[in-house]
């Protein structure tokens, strides 16, 4: 078994997940995968960076 993971950055740039790809060595090459796992975890840090946490607005009343 083979692991490639990369780290998930939030806008302060703290480390607050992880991306992972495992499997049988023969498929989980890392000068393959890497790249594509590094590319997937950098979207994500963009993605977790840039949102906006609001707090819930309450429902209208029916």
């Amino acid at each position: 078994m083979s692991c490639v993971a990369a780290p998930i950055f939030c806008a302060t740039g703290d480390v607050v997940a992880a991306l992972s790809v495992t499997g049988p060595s023969a498929a989980v090459r890392p000068d393959r995968i890497g790249p594509a796992v590094r590319m997937a975890a950098a979207a994500a840090s963009r993605a977790y960076s840039t949102r906006r946490w609001a707090a819930p607005r309450p429902r209208p009343e029916l």
